[in-house]
Protein backbone atom coordinates (compact mmCIF):
# COMPACT_ATOMS: atom_id res chain seq x y z
CA UNK A 1 0.00 0.00 0.00
CA UNK A 2 1.36 3.06 -0.83
CA UNK A 3 0.64 6.92 -0.24
CA UNK A 4 -2.33 8.23 -1.16
CA UNK A 5 -2.46 10.54 -4.64
CA UNK A 6 -4.92 13.73 -4.76
CA UNK A 7 -6.25 12.07 -8.07
CA UNK A 8 -7.43 9.47 -6.56
CA UNK A 9 -9.45 11.18 -4.58
CA UNK A 10 -11.00 13.17 -7.03
CA UNK A 11 -14.92 12.94 -7.86
CA UNK A 12 -16.46 12.66 -11.32
CA UNK A 13 -18.45 15.61 -12.94
CA UNK A 14 -21.57 14.08 -12.97
CA UNK A 15 -23.66 11.16 -11.78
CA UNK A 16 -26.56 9.25 -13.18
CA UNK A 17 -29.67 8.97 -11.01
CA UNK A 18 -32.58 6.79 -12.16
CA UNK A 19 -35.57 8.28 -11.18
CA UNK A 20 -38.41 6.46 -9.11
CA UNK A 21 -42.17 7.27 -9.40
CA UNK A 22 -44.38 7.84 -6.35
CA UNK A 23 -44.72 4.50 -5.18
CA UNK A 24 -40.55 3.44 -5.84
CA UNK A 25 -40.71 1.90 -8.51
CA UNK A 26 -37.96 2.51 -11.75
CA UNK A 27 -39.49 4.93 -14.27
CA UNK A 28 -39.31 3.76 -17.41
CA UNK A 29 -40.47 5.12 -20.93
CA UNK A 30 -40.86 3.76 -24.24
CA UNK A 31 -38.61 5.79 -27.03
CA UNK A 32 -40.39 7.25 -30.02
CA UNK A 33 -38.27 6.33 -32.67
CA UNK A 34 -38.35 2.76 -33.56
CA UNK A 35 -37.14 1.15 -36.51
CA UNK A 36 -40.10 -0.66 -38.38
CA UNK A 37 -40.57 -4.27 -36.88
CA UNK A 38 -38.18 -3.35 -34.05
CA UNK A 39 -38.95 -4.55 -30.80
CA UNK A 40 -39.60 -1.27 -28.38
CA UNK A 41 -37.58 -2.17 -25.55
CA UNK A 42 -38.20 0.02 -22.28
CA UNK A 43 -35.72 2.26 -21.48
CA UNK A 44 -34.83 4.22 -17.32
CA UNK A 45 -35.82 7.67 -17.18
CA UNK A 46 -31.91 9.15 -16.34
CA UNK A 47 -31.19 12.44 -14.75
CA UNK A 48 -27.41 13.52 -15.43
CA UNK A 49 -27.25 15.32 -12.54
CA UNK A 50 -23.55 17.92 -11.96
CA UNK A 51 -21.56 17.08 -8.80
CA UNK A 52 -20.53 19.01 -5.85
CA UNK A 53 -16.72 18.66 -7.09
CA UNK A 54 -17.97 20.26 -10.34
CA UNK A 55 -17.63 23.85 -11.81
CA UNK A 56 -21.19 24.18 -13.02
CA UNK A 57 -22.49 22.38 -9.82
CA UNK A 58 -20.50 25.45 -7.88
CA UNK A 59 -21.79 28.35 -10.64
CA UNK A 60 -25.38 27.09 -9.61
CA UNK A 61 -24.86 27.72 -6.37
CA UNK A 62 -23.28 30.77 -6.70
CA UNK A 63 -25.88 31.97 -8.95
CA UNK A 64 -28.53 30.96 -6.21
CA UNK A 65 -26.36 32.93 -3.81
CA UNK A 66 -26.62 36.00 -5.90
CA UNK A 67 -30.25 35.46 -6.79
CA UNK A 68 -31.15 35.38 -2.78
CA UNK A 69 -29.15 38.55 -1.97
CA UNK A 70 -30.87 40.70 -4.56
CA UNK A 71 -34.50 39.32 -3.35
CA UNK A 72 -33.34 40.06 -0.08
CA UNK A 73 -32.02 43.78 -1.39
CA UNK A 74 -35.83 44.36 -2.87
CA UNK A 75 -36.81 44.88 0.79
CA UNK A 76 -39.02 48.48 1.33
CA UNK A 77 -36.62 50.07 3.53
CA UNK A 78 -32.80 49.97 3.19
CA UNK A 79 -31.90 49.70 6.49
CA UNK A 80 -32.85 45.84 7.13
CA UNK A 81 -33.52 43.05 4.45
CA UNK A 82 -36.88 41.55 4.17
CA UNK A 83 -37.90 37.87 4.67
CA UNK A 84 -38.22 35.74 1.74
CA UNK A 85 -41.62 33.84 0.94
CA UNK A 86 -42.04 30.27 1.06
CA UNK A 87 -43.05 30.70 -2.92
CA UNK A 88 -39.67 32.37 -3.15
CA UNK A 89 -37.69 29.94 -1.67
CA UNK A 90 -39.73 27.15 -3.39
CA UNK A 91 -38.87 28.98 -6.77
CA UNK A 92 -35.20 29.45 -6.19
CA UNK A 93 -34.55 25.96 -5.18
CA UNK A 94 -36.25 24.94 -8.09
CA UNK A 95 -34.30 27.26 -10.04
CA UNK A 96 -30.72 25.31 -8.12
CA UNK A 97 -31.88 21.88 -9.07
CA UNK A 98 -32.53 23.05 -13.12
CA UNK A 99 -29.04 24.72 -13.06
CA UNK A 100 -27.47 21.36 -11.41
CA UNK A 101 -28.60 18.93 -14.36
CA UNK A 102 -26.88 18.38 -17.00
CA UNK A 103 -29.28 15.85 -18.69
CA UNK A 104 -32.51 13.86 -18.36
CA UNK A 105 -34.01 11.57 -20.69
CA UNK A 106 -37.50 10.48 -20.89
CA UNK A 107 -39.56 13.53 -20.68
CA UNK A 108 -41.56 15.51 -23.00
CA UNK A 109 -40.10 18.92 -22.66
CA UNK A 110 -44.31 19.68 -24.55
CA UNK A 111 -42.11 22.47 -26.46
CA UNK A 112 -40.13 23.93 -23.62
CA UNK A 113 -36.22 23.86 -23.17
CA UNK A 114 -34.66 21.29 -20.78
CA UNK A 115 -34.47 24.04 -18.52
CA UNK A 116 -37.56 25.75 -18.60
CA UNK A 117 -39.43 22.23 -18.59
CA UNK A 118 -36.67 21.28 -15.67
CA UNK A 119 -38.05 24.11 -13.39
CA UNK A 120 -41.39 23.61 -13.96
CA UNK A 121 -41.44 19.89 -12.66
CA UNK A 122 -38.78 20.81 -9.56
CA UNK A 123 -41.48 24.06 -8.97
CA UNK A 124 -44.63 21.39 -8.64
CA UNK A 125 -45.69 20.65 -5.41
CA UNK A 126 -47.02 17.43 -6.88
CA UNK A 127 -43.92 16.23 -8.34
CA UNK A 128 -41.75 16.41 -5.18
CA UNK A 129 -41.08 13.09 -4.87
CA UNK A 130 -38.56 13.44 -8.27
CA UNK A 131 -37.40 16.95 -6.85
CA UNK A 132 -36.48 15.08 -3.41
CA UNK A 133 -34.65 12.55 -5.22
CA UNK A 134 -32.62 15.04 -7.56
CA UNK A 135 -31.56 16.72 -4.11
CA UNK A 136 -30.51 13.96 -2.14
CA UNK A 137 -28.74 12.67 -4.85
CA UNK A 138 -26.94 15.95 -5.89
CA UNK A 139 -26.15 16.26 -2.08
CA UNK A 140 -24.38 13.36 -1.49
CA UNK A 141 -20.63 13.27 -2.68
CA UNK A 142 -20.59 9.29 -2.72
CA UNK A 143 -23.33 9.03 -6.27
CA UNK A 144 -19.76 10.99 -7.51
CA UNK A 145 -16.66 9.24 -6.91
CA UNK A 146 -15.12 7.18 -9.36
CA UNK A 147 -16.51 4.32 -10.03
CA UNK A 148 -20.00 4.94 -8.54
CA UNK A 149 -23.04 2.91 -9.34
CA UNK A 150 -25.42 4.28 -10.83
CA UNK A 151 -28.56 5.02 -8.56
Amino acid sequence: MGLIKRSSLQTVQTGTLHLKDVRGIPMMFSPEAVEAGAEVAPQPVIVTIYGPGSEQHRKAQQAARQRILELLRQSGDGARPRDLSDEERHADGAELLADMVADITGFDFEGQTQREFLRGLFADPSCGYITDQVNSFAGDWANFCKGAVKA
